[in-house]
């Protein structure tokens, strides 16, 4: 791969692993041994996360609103749109079509994500599914 910056390497990580289900790109682009903070552990398991998501919102879509690139970190603030057509999270499919915003932090070393951190709107994903009061 030739060098990218660390803005390229978040954006190319949600429209070609996440947007397209491509596993080889994960690979190109997220180190083995990847800090999640809490949700995954390591590239192995963000696989499984995002064919498990996939699986669940098989049209799913992250539209991509902001990124900002300081040093090795990047932010991006985006969208995530699907419809809901698998069980996700023991909550069976309902065919809802939803969207929720989110933040995600990055660190990029030696043309990799490294570590990222997270705030999404979850919440309102589970309200849109039914699974909590709205």
């Amino acid at each position: 791969m030739a060098t990218s910056s660390a803005a390229q390497i978040a954006r190319r990580y949600y429209e070609d692993v996440w947007d397209q289900g491509d596993m080889e790109a994960a690979e190109e682009l997220v180190a083995p041994e990847i800090v999640l903070n809490g949700w995954a552990p390591g590239l192995e398991g963000l696989k499984e996360v995002i064919v498990g998501t996939r699986r669940s919102f098989p049209d799913l879509k992250y539209t991509i609103e902001d990124v900002i690139q300081e040093d090795d970190k990047v932010v991006v603030r985006f969208l995530f749109q699907g419809t809901h057509r698998g069980v996700y999270r023991d909550i069976e499919p309902t065919g809802i079509e939803i969207s929720y915003s989110g933040i995600g932090i990055w660190r990029v070393e030696n043309g990799k994500l490294v570590e990222h951190w997270s705030n999404v709107d979850l919440y309102g994903l589970m309200q849109q599914l039914g699974a909590i009061p709205s």
